[in-house]
């Protein structure tokens, strides 16, 4: 059976889930974590993808992100295909890295949108990794706290989110 095109709207904002093949772990060190980021920001500069929001999770990744005219499969598939590249020739691994293709949900509600932002900094304490949302590096709070744009991209933060919100959120 075919798979279901996926639906491209260009400008639009997507909430993204990759998980690891059979729900295993990606990130083990500090240098994957790193890695990965990498790889996205270079997958932003390539397909003029803008992040708004994300975490790593050791066996998942979230992403918050606005699109451009490209479809987004186009900077996941670059992205995806890359850090496993990257993955399984630093570990003398083959196959699969991820688990099938990973999981885009478009907002299409601005109001929305504080809330998962919410829900993707809040899942290391759902996880148990951490006792404070503030306590894991490897998510773009720290970027909203800090003020400190790596990753997310500071126009969509602040447009998406507002300066209000935008404390708010580094507050909690």
């Amino acid at each position: 059976m075919a798979r279901k095109d996926r639906v491209h709207c260009p400008g639009g904002v997507y909430h993204v889930i990759a998980r690891g093949v059979r729900r295993e772990r990606i990130f083990y060190r500090p240098e994957e974590f790193r890695a990965y980021l990498d790889w996205v920001h270079r997958a932003c500069q390539r397909y003029g993808v803008r992040v708004v929001a994300y975490v790593l999770m050791p066996n998942h990744v979230h992403l918050l992100v606005r699109i451009s005219e490209v479809p987004l499969g186009r900077a996941m598939q670059f992205l995806q295909s890359r850090f496993a590249r990257w993955y399984n020739r630093r570990y003398g691994y083959t196959g699969h890295l991820f688990q099938g293709r990973y999981l885009a949900r478009l907002c299409t509600d601005e109001r929305y949108l504080w809330a998962l932002a919410r829900y993707i900094h809040e899942n290391p304490v759902r996880a148990g990794l951490v006792d404070s949302a503030r306590e894991y590096p490897w998510s773009s709070l720290k970027e909203y706290a800090e003020r400190r744009w790596e990753v997310v991209h500071e126009e969509e933060a602040m447009a998406l989110l507002g300066p209000a919100d935008l404390a708010a959120l580094a507050g909690f």
